[in-house]
């Protein structure tokens, strides 16, 4: 801050995208944080979450330390020949598919994106919205998108972290052969990692 002394305050870190007001959270018990989850519990966050994601079965949840957590998973839990990022986008998604040694294709517009669906072996990753610009695709074109990866044996993943500020969501498409969708607490809740 120092090149902007005459900067308000107080200051917001913005660079992050995690809300800077922090879910209103009474702390637990000490001895809850020092075990695992109870299957119960566990339950009762994908229920938790289904309802909130329009979701009609909670078993199309799957809870992760974070999205991050899960951005890094799916590179090793899905087989791909290669992927294709409708880009710039956030960093992530690349770095975790690199590490895996698959072969990546930045993409900037969404008909290239279209055309990569219909290659199988291909995984499609976008962000909607997008990180950092914003960009913002309507839910019925990425649900065509999932069609067509559905036809072709490909598989789409819409990483939703912001989709909380645009109120448009392609999770209650849920399940669909073809999907992914990754949603997030940090950027509305101020809950990262969870």
């Amino acid at each position: 801050m120092a090149h902007f002394p005459g900067a308000p305050r107080p200051y917001y870190d913005l660079s992050t995208g995690i809300s800077p007001y922090a879910y209103p959270l009474r702390m637990p018990d000490p001895a809850v944080l020092a075990r695992l989850p109870e299957e119960d519990e566990e339950a009762d966050l994908q229920a938790a979450a289904a309802f909130a994601y329009g979701l009609s079965n909670p078993d199309m949840v799957v809870a992760g330390a974070g999205s991050q957590s899960l951005i890094a998973l799916l590179p090793r839990l899905l087989p791909a020949q290669r992927v294709c990022l409708l880009g710039p986008t956030y960093s992530g998604h690349a770095q975790a598919w690199r590490l895996q040694g698959v072969p990546l294709q930045q993409v900037t517009d969404p008909t290239a994106l279209e055309q990569a669906a219909t290659q199988p072996g291909t995984v499609c990753v976008v962000c909607n919205p997008n990180n950092p610009d914003g960009r913002l695709l309507s839910a019925d074109w990425l649900h065509t998108l999932a069609n067509t990866c559905a036809a072709h044996g490909t598989v789409l993943i819409v990483d939703e972290a912001f989709a909380d500020f645009e109120q448009q969501s392609v999770a209650p498409l849920l399940p669909h052969p073809a999907l992914v969708v990754l949603r997030s607490f940090g950027k509305t809740y101020g809950l990262p990692g969870v």
